[in-house]
């Protein structure tokens, strides 16, 4: 089972933002594919389910990519990539120098977990739109997982999960 989500930010004429999330599910043996879509408040009651997203591991261990692009204020921007199993701090990054530059980070760490992205922002207006174009985006394998950019002081996303303990 292979799941893609996305969520997306939209200005109103009024300037307030309205999110749309965005969830497709590949139906395994077919050439079909289901879709979630959530417009507006899309709180943990009314997006589409996805956490823990399953993923089919090749491997003990995979790459992750952590792409920032800062906004104006980039020494605001901080942010941690966490094994939620372990609850270790696998990677991260910021504050950072330059302003509308762009940042990469990689890993090779355990394709069987459950993970937490979690980014801030010190003056908590997230790194889009209002002080430049900043973004982010959450790579396994080279496939997008997360992408964003507009949020407040703070977002988390979690994605994965952890391997079942076998019991004797």
């Amino acid at each position: 089972r292979r799941v893609l989500f996305r969520s997306y930010h939209f200005s109103r004429f009024d300037g307030s933002l309205i999110t749309a999330a965005v969830s497709v599910e590949r139906i395994a043996g077919s050439q079909f594919a289901e879709v979630s879509v959530c417009i507006g408040d899309c709180d943990a009651t009314h997006a589409p389910t996805l956490s823990p997203t399953p993923y089919n591991c090749l491997s003990e261990k995979v790459d992750f990519e952590v792409n920032i692009v800062t906004d104006n204020y980039p020494k605001e921007t901080t942010w941690e990539l966490v094994n939620k199993c372990n609850e270790e701090t696998i990677l991260s990054g910021g504050p950072y120098d330059d302003p509308l530059t762009s940042y990469s980070h990689s890993i090779l760490a355990d394709c069987q977990a459950e993970y937490a992205f979690i980014i801030h922002d010190a003056y908590g207006d997230g790194i889009c739109c209002n002080y430049g174009e900043g973004s982010y985006e959450v790579k396994r394998e080279d496939s997008s997982i997360l992408i964003g950019g507009k949020y407040g002081p703070s977002e988390e996303s979690k994605f994965g999960s952890c391997p079942s303990m076998a019991v004797p």
